[in-house]
């Protein structure tokens, strides 16, 4: 009895060291995971390495534009007029940007044409009243990263009738001790304000349904944040009557 004492004592002080190191172990798991280098050695991701490999799939949804005008709407003539508007789903940027330089493209898919450019994946046309208010939804396509409003003022250069805005993208992330991330296409809602003769303003506003922060892949440049884009001077046409 008294010699399996100490022996029983030195059992239960070896599995209370090997629990102690175990729960050391795990938490050094943990901290290194917080590492992105190491994170990626254990099989996980960045959140950066997520965004350039984000997914862009399509949505039924996946557009909404709040639409307003106001009574001077395309103003000609001393008389206000209704406005033709085209939404343009482009694939990447770099194509929408070439794309947004191009008003006998732009023109061409106003007025359903259609296009030979592969990078468009779809486009869709409303017209606006003056003193309208509207809500249009429409269908995200696969692969859009871009839209383009294109807005028929008469009389108008280029650059106050164009907008360009980057799809966001909504990060999730799986695992414990290695973190994967992935970064999906998120729907995407937009303010339109259309002023007589130009587009007043486009703006993104804050998500409203609690999902989290919604990122930009290319969220440095303005002109895909639906700023007055800064067009080539051989591309500032004028839509005529």
């Amino acid at each position: 009895m008294f010699l399996s004492e100490p022996t029983s004592l030195i059992k239960a002080s070896t599995a209370f060291l090997l629990m102690n190191k175990f729960s050391f172990l795990i938490m050094i798991a943990f901290a290194l995971s917080s590492c992105s280098s190491v994170n990626s050695m254990i099989g996980g991701n960045t959140k950066k390495e997520a965004i350039t490999s984000a997914q862009y799939l399509p949505d039924p949804a996946g557009i909404t534009i709040d639409v307003k005008s106001v009574s001077t709407l395309n103003y000609v003539n001393d008389e206000p007029h209704t406005l033709a508007v085209a939404v343009i789903q482009v694939d990447s940027p770099k194509a929408a940007i070439k794309l947004a330089q191009n008003p006998e493209s732009l023109d061409k898919l106003l007025i359903g044409s259609g296009t030979s450019d592969a990078s468009v994946t779809a486009y869709d046309r409303f017209v606006v009243q003056p003193s309208s208010s509207d809500e249009i939804v429409l269908a995200r396509a696969q692969d859009t990263q871009i839209i383009i409003v294109y807005a028929a003022y008469f009389n108008s250069l280029l650059e106050n009738r164009v907008r360009l805005q980057e799809i966001p993208l909504k990060i999730s992330s799986t695992g414990l001790v290695a973190q994967t991330y992935q970064a999906d296409a998120a729907p995407l809602n937009i303010q339109l304000q259309l002023g007589d003769t130009a587009i007043k303003q486009m703006t993104v506003p804050k998500d409203q349904k609690g999902e989290g922060e919604l990122l930009f892949k290319n969220s440095n440049n303005p002109t895909l944040k639906s700023a007055i884009p800064i067009l080539k001077s051989v591309a500032q046409g004028v839509m005529g009557l």
